[in-house]
């Protein structure tokens, strides 16, 4: 295979993992680096787990809270957006870091989702059960009409 420069592969959102080093690194971008798939260390909250599910008529969003009471979230949404904010019951402690690693206490949710079709926010219909918050906004109708003078 031959190999590709790093330009060309950063701008097509190619990722060099042609070696033990740049595979530790990547994974270490992941899940300690500015754009975490886990955390948020500047916030220090969470991001949790998330799920979209769209149909024809609506789109589902659901997101695994625990720890979390109902009374503690907020919700907000735009037309093409979702997001969360809960604060949780008792702190989540995890050790982060690479070679170095220092505990990091977590009282926070947070995470905000692009959707995939346009929806109709004011008409969203939320629950909240078992840690899970589920989210249904149907999908926005096209277009207004315009009058012509």
């Amino acid at each position: 295979m031959p190999r590709r420069d790093k330009e060309k592969g950063a701008e097509s959102g190619e990722v060099d993992i042609s070696s033990p080093r740049a595979i530790r690194s990547f994974i270490e971008e992941a899940l300690f680096g500015e754009g975490s798939l886990f955390f948020d260390l500047k916030s220090k909250s969470l991001k949790p787990l998330c799920r979209i599910e769209g149909t024809e008529e609506a789109v589902t969003v659901t997101f695994d809270l625990p720890y979390v009471d109902k009374k503690d979230i907020t919700l907000i949404s735009t037309e093409d957006t979702v997001g969360v904010e809960a604060k949780t019951r008792r702190a989540v402690t995890l050790r982060v870091g690479g070679s170095v690693q220092k505990q990091v206490q977590f009282e926070r949710y947070a995470l905000r989702v692009r959707l995939p079709r346009r929806v109709e926010p004011e008409k969203g219909k939320a629950t909240f059960r078992n840690g899970l918050l589920r989210v249904k906004f149907p999908i926005a109708k096209g277009g207004n009409r315009v009058r012509i003078r």
